[in-house]
């Protein structure tokens, strides 16, 4: 006997919605399956870090994007991906897996760190700094945290042109940063600019009369010129922060 349209109908209906589920249930990655993506991978890895030893760039390229295909959040992957390609000098793909890296939730610091510890392990400290001056070429919202990564880099350079010129453009958002003018006296001092790192210190001390950085760099200005006078209220105020028996003989002097 046949049942009720409308009971039959709704059987077929919940038949509709159980058994694909079932049917389409993608399985589960089994134990082995698991292990042989992991010897896959530890194979591309191998094969990459042999290819770069050999300064094969293309070939150390074609297993790292294997390598990413599996695992593409790893941020220590796209810094090895971008130095390949720096190494090659190829900008454009270099942005690609930046982008590729945040769209996978790849914190921006992680990458850049990865950058620059390898590029600097290799001698070729360029390839982080000329991934840097590109980056806001393609993600212009970056450019200032970008110039930050590039003072900083400066500064462990000790290259006083870059230096100035970032602390500069640092100074332009925050111009009473006290870190930032503190890092552009820096790079007039390594410039052998004194009359404007006096400048500098003079200008922090009119926001921070307690600065002790700039309260030594004057002092210490002023006895290497042998202007003992000139140098004394300022040594005074440090040890008075800061006492120090280095000090404690200046002020005998």
């Amino acid at each position: 006997m046949l049942k009720h349209p409308t009971t039959l109908f709704c059987a077929l209906l919940a038949a509709f919605l159980i058994f694909p589920r079932h049917s389409l249930a993608s399985n589960p990655v089994t134990p082995t399956q698991s292990v042989k993506s992991d010897a896959e991978f530890a194979l591309l890895d191998a094969k990459a870090t042999r290819f770069a030893e050999f300064g094969e760039w293309a070939s150390t390229s074609a297993m790292l994007t294997l390598m990413l295909d599996m695992r593409p959040d790893s941020a220590s992957l796209y810094a090895r991906a971008i130095i390949a390609e720096g190494m090659r000098h190829n900008s454009s793909p270099q942005q690609q897996l930046l982008n590729t890296a945040l769209e996978h939730g790849v914190p921006l610091d992680s990458v850049i760190t990865g950058v620059r510890t390898r590029s600097i392990s290799l001698g070729r400290a360029d390839i982080y700094e000329t991934f840097l001056t590109d980056i806001p070429q393609t993600f212009p919202w970056l450019k200032r945290t970008i110039d930050a990564y590039l003072l900083r880099y400066y500064l462990f350079r000790r290259n006083p042109q870059g230096i100035i010129t970032y602390a500069r453009i640092m100074l332009q958002g925050l111009p009473d940063s006290q870190e930032f003018l503190l890092d552009l006296a820096s790079g007039y001092v390594q410039s052998g600019q004194f009359p404007e790192a006096i400048a500098t210190y003079q200008h922090i001390l009119t926001l921070n009369p307690d600065n002790l950085t700039a309260l030594l760099a004057i002092g210490n200005y002023h006895i290497l010129n042998h202007q003992p006078q000139q140098a004394r209220p300022y040594l005074e105020r440090a040890n008075t922060l800061s006492p120090t028996p280095y000090l404690a003989s200046l002020l005998t002097q």
